[in-house]
Formats: structure tokens, sequence, C-alpha cells
């Protein structure tokens, strides 16, 4: 990536940052860079995004993991269901790395790009796990390990819950990323999930942009 091009691409995702009041500290700006730049050179071979354009990776996907993280105040294990290109949890490794992130993913040339982004930015927080969550989760190691799990638009709500609940500790958390469609899953979800209910609900637009996403927190009731 060109430094000129580099440039402008941070001050576009320093600008969408400090939307979401979000700032980034330039470390983390040059870690998404280097993100970006591996993600183009392996989107030619892997379909890892619909659109690997920088600017639209930044807008529909960057910064949609950015509000994530502004209202993530917990601490401990996080592992990402799910996490196809590293949105969420790739993202949120590099926001802190002194946080465990796990990132489980079924398709193996998705692994590889993950373990490739990992080893070139040395993140030492993050582990990348080739396989399916419902099988993954029956190793011991797996099992209520975790403080928080997240999902972005993987599973419906009912199913990611029902995994998640796995995965997490007794008191821990479940995160789902959800578009237009999270009123719908909700009305099929009872006020009490397994053992989670219903902690918080986040609407919120992209910045530079329209569409509308929705965070929905869930506590496990040990912690109610």
């Amino acid at each position: 990536m060109a430094a000129s091009h580099q440039d402008a691409i941070a001050h576009l995702l320093s600008q969408g940052a400090a939307r979401l009041a979000m700032p980034l500290p330039h470390t983390t700006l040059d870690s998404v860079c280097v993100y970006l730049d591996e993600l183009q050179r392996w989107s030619r071979i892997v379909n890892l995004v619909s659109v690997p354009d920088p600017q639209t990776v930044i807008r529909k996907h960057v910064l949609d993991c950015l509000a994530l993280a502004s209202r993530l105040p917990f601490e401990g294990r996080l592992v990402d269901l799910g996490s196809g290109a590293g949105f969420p949890g790739l993202i949120l490794a590099m926001l802190d790395p002194e946080r465990p992130v796990g990132l489980i993913e079924a398709r193996r040339k998705r692994v590889h790009f993950l373990k490739a982004v990992v080893r070139r930015l040395g993140l030492r927080n993050v582990a990348v796990y080739e396989g399916r969550a419902e099988t993954l989760v029956q190793q011991e190691r797996f099992r209520a390990v975790y403080r928080v799990a997240v999902s972005r638009a993987t599973w419906n709500l009912a199913r990611f819950l029902s995994l998640a609940q796995e995965f997490v500790e007794p008191d821990g958390w479940a995160i789902a990323m959800k578009g237009p469609g999270a009123e719908d899953e909700l009305r099929h979800v009872p006020a009490q999930a397994g053992p989670f209910v219903l902690y918080s609900r986040y609407d919120y637009t992209l910045p530079f942009g329209t569409e509308s996403r929705t965070l929905l927190t869930f506590a496990g009731q040990c912690f109610t």
C-alpha cells in the first residue's frame, strides 16, 4: 500500500473512530493498515469479504467492530465464534493487546489468513482455532473458559446463545452483532434464553453511511 494511500486510509479510520468516540492510538492505526494490506493480498485468492477495497472495509466492517469495542467494558478472555475475516475478534485484539482472544473459524483458507495476520502483527494475545464451534466446544479446553463470546451475523440469535453458553463462564457475557433484522430475531428469543437474560440493546448507524446496526448484550444469570 503506497504511503499516500495509507495516510488517506488512516485518516478515514481516525475520522470514523472519532465519530464513535473511540480515538485510536497510532500503533492501532498502523496495525489496521497492515491488516487491510493483508486482506487485499489474500482476497486475490480467497473470498474474505464481498468488497475488499480498504475504504469499504473500514466503513462497513472495521468501524462496526469499533462500535462494539466502545461498548465492551468487560475484562477477561474473549472468543469470536465464526470469525471469518477477523470481524470482530481480530480487530478487538488489536485494540486491546492485553486481552486474550480466541478466533474460531471453520473454513481453512480463512484460518490461514487469520494466522498470517497474527504472525505479521506479532499479536501474542490471539489464538486461532480451525473447526466448527459446535464441534470444538465438545473439547474440555473450550468449555466455560471465556468471559465473553461475540459473533457478527454468523448465526441467528437463538443458535448463537445456545453455542455461547457452552463457551462462557456461568457469569459470562454473550454479545450478538446484528443488522436490521435484530428486532425480528429478538421476538423469537424469550426474555430468559438458557442461562442468559438480555442486558442491553444498542442501536446505531455506521459512520459515513445510513446502515443501521444493533448490539445485543446478554448476561449470564449468575451475574444478574
